[in-house]
């Protein structure tokens, strides 16, 4: 009876740490929870999807929260079927899933999501992120492009184009990162970034201090890899 009483209070502790709040000039309620996740004695064990949930808040309205939520659960099914692709059993290698929520930023009327994957798919290791935005105002998904045309133009007039939903910066567009970014990135670092920043593909999210490009595609113990800030325009 002990033992159960202690899981039972270790489950409730989980539950409600994962419960937060996006705070900006309004507040989002929200809370993450698991999607899928494998049981015990299945054919491959270590698929884990969580899913974050956004609630009736005052800074959004039922429907808005209704068509977010909609989207988000298009991106979990979609998710969870490329984390079961990974697994053939007929093919004996390495393999796992993972995709957990990383961050959550409301700013200037659009909420940012983020979530972190890392995989093992045919013995080969997979890293990346995965960030949705979303209009609070109307509910509505808006692509990396969107935000980059609404809020810093000047990247497109130097000649950074839509990838499917994200961001190619090419050469001009890569210049302004860099000079933005002056603090992260030592000679050494621009010189052996530079290709990077010029063809990754980047998706964007919106904070307080600016909009933010983050590389979809990873790897680990990358230099280049990380959150760049940009002004607002």
């Amino acid at each position: 009876m002990k033992s159960v009483f202690i899981r039972c209070a270790l489950t409730l502790v989980l539950f409600f740490s994962q419960n937060g709040i996006a705070k900006g000039k309004e507040e989002i309620n929200y809370f993450v929870s698991v999607y899928r996740k494998t049981a015990v004695g299945e054919p491959f064990n270590s698929l884990s999807i969580e899913k974050l949930v956004v609630m009736a808040s005052p800074g959004m309205g039922e429907a808005q929260v209704q068509k977010i939520n909609r989207e988000l659960e298009k991106l979990y099914a979609a998710i969870y079927s490329d984390a079961r692709s990974c697994y053939v059993p007929e093919i004996k290698h390495p393999w796992g899933f993972s995709m957990k929520h990383e961050q959550i930023h409301l700013a200037y009327g659009i909420l940012g999501i983020v979530f972190d994957i890392s995989a093992v798919c045919a013995g080969e290791p997979h890293f990346g992120k995965v960030v949705q935005n979303f209009s609070t105002r109307t509910g509505k998904a808006i692509s990396s492009f969107q935000l980059v045309r609404r809020y810093m133009p000047s990247l497109i007039k130097a000649g950074a184009v839509p990838d499917e939903s994200f961001l190619i910066l090419g050469e001009e567009a890569a210049e302004i990162l860099v000079d933005q970014n002056e603090h992260l990135l030592t000679p050494e670092l621009k010189k052996d970034c530079d290709y990077y920043f010029k063809t990754t593909a980047f998706d964007t999210m919106v904070k307080q201090e600016g909009l933010v490009l983050l590389p979809v595609y990873q790897r680990a113990f990358s230099k280049c890899q990380k959150e760049y800030l940009l002004r607002i325009e």
